[in-house]
């Protein structure tokens, strides 16, 4: 956690790291991964996280809605709308209900 949150401050440099770490094997990594791409806030980190939002664990589907919703990019309204409806677990339906509130805000 401590990592991805330094990654994140560092900024854009830290892009292409992050990216890469969204495909490690550890669900932690990727997770974090998610959330610091959030930070960053760059937009190319936005098909990747759409792609997160399959992820097998959990956490880092919700870390990844939660990060789309940073970047109000309507290309993430649709999976974020399935997401919202369709997942499995509670905390990832309302983070990407969360996330579309704020790009349909936007």
């Amino acid at each position: 956690m401590s990592a991805a949150m330094s990654l994140g401050d560092i900024g854009e440099p830290a892009f292409n790291p992050l990216i890469a770490a969204l495909q490690d094997e550890d669900a932690n990594v990727r997770k974090w991964a998610a959330f610091a791409l959030g930070e960053i806030g760059d937009p190319r980190a936005v098909e990747p996280l759409i792609e997160a939002l399959q992820d097998e664990h959990w956490e880092v589907r919700g870390y990844a809605a939660w990060s789309l919703g940073r970047f109000g990019d309507s290309k993430a309204i649709d999976p974020l709308t399935y997401a919202a409806s369709s997942d499995e677990e509670e905390m990832v339906r309302e983070a990407a209900a969360e996330a579309l509130e704020k790009i349909k805000a936007e």
